[in-house]
């Protein structure tokens, strides 16, 4: 049995490291790569790629895709963001397509956001996969819209939530993506990967809890990623895979798993869907070398801003 030293909240919110684990990241990048590469349950098939692609087939190709996704609850969260898009990037951009996933907007507000959003709305196809696709907390959706959407970018992705606020100098983030392929989020209060996931992902991707321990939770919030068969096919297409396997990314009824209460810290206490898998696929691809992708000073580019609405589109 794994033994854990616990830190109290006070001390830490990093939780526990594992000091008796058997088995670590393979240190070899060579080895790790192939590892993702042939590995079944991280593989899409030829069908499942197709039926991937197909939704991103109306998105004109640009250098650089912008992309979030929407349903009717997040609607005055997501005309903040426009609004913040509008503003702070659109005027500072060029040769980029905002793309928007409808995920469950209301007619009246599929159309008063095509009226305003100056972006290119996509139905997501929920009917063209399993059932548990339709439940939008499994965020199964995810990985599938941003797998679906990078292709289309000549340079890179930008996958944003309807929370983020992007400032002033963002560009530095957008850069940093071309030179590293990939910029993530990681709070420096991040909780330890195996108190936020469920042991069923683990078993998944063939993984011991413990070998994750040392890994602080990365944010799905925002991530960019360089359209380069490397990143593609190492990353997002397995995130895509586990997406979707219910048993990999919604083991159980995420109304039942998505709270997180923060003064236990007992592994497995909760699951984030998206979240756990994107930070247990960089692990297994990059392992210690994850740090690189990491935001610098990431407080001076982007904030997110939970909650925060605005009525924002013109009738």
């Amino acid at each position: 049995m794994s033994s854990f030293h616990c830190f109290s909240i006070s001390e830490s919110e990093l939780a526990c490291t594992n000091y008796s684990c058997p088995r670590g990241i393979n240190p070899d990048p060579g080895a790790r790569v192939k590892n993702m590469v042939i590995s079944p349950k991280l593989s899409l098939s030829p069908e499942q790629r197709d039926a991937i692609l197909t939704m991103g087939k109306t998105i004109p190709e640009s250098d650089v895709i912008i992309l979030s996704a929407s349903s009717e609850n997040h609607y005055a969260e997501m005309q903040a963001m426009f609004q913040n898009l509008h503003t702070v990037v659109y005027p500072n951009m060029a040769n980029f397509t905002m793309v928007l996933f409808d995920i469950g907007l209301s007619a009246e507000q599929r159309l008063k956001t095509e009226r305003n959003c100056k972006c290119h709305v996509v139905t997501f196809p929920g009917h063209l996969f399993k059932e548990y696709m339709k439940n939008n907390f499994c965020y199964a959706w995810k990985p599938l819209i941003v797998l679906a959407s990078i292709v289309k970018a000549r340079k890179y992705l930008v996958y944003q939530d309807a929370s983020v606020r992007w400032l002033n100098d963002f560009h530095i983030t957008f850069d940093r993506t071309n030179i590293y392929g990939h910029q993530i989020l990681r709070s420096i209060k991040a909780i330890r990967t195996p108190l936020n996931t469920y042991p069923q992902m683990f078993q998944y991707m063939e993984e011991d809890p413990c070998t994750f321990m040392p890994y602080p939770e990365i944010q799905a919030t925002s991530m960019l990623h360089k359209n380069d068969p490397l990143v593609i096919k190492t990353v997002l297409e397995p995130w895509a895979r586990c997406a979707l396997e219910e048993s990999c990314i919604c083991p159980v009824e995420p109304k039942t798993c998505i709270r997180c209460i923060r003064e236990n810290l007992t592994i497995h206490r909760c699951h984030r869907f998206d979240q756990s898998a994107i930070t247990l696929i960089m692990g297994k691809m990059y392992g210690d070398d994850v740090y690189r992708f990491i935001v610098p000073d990431a407080k001076s580019h982007i904030r997110v801003a939970r909650e925060q609405k605005a009525n924002y589109f013109k009738d």
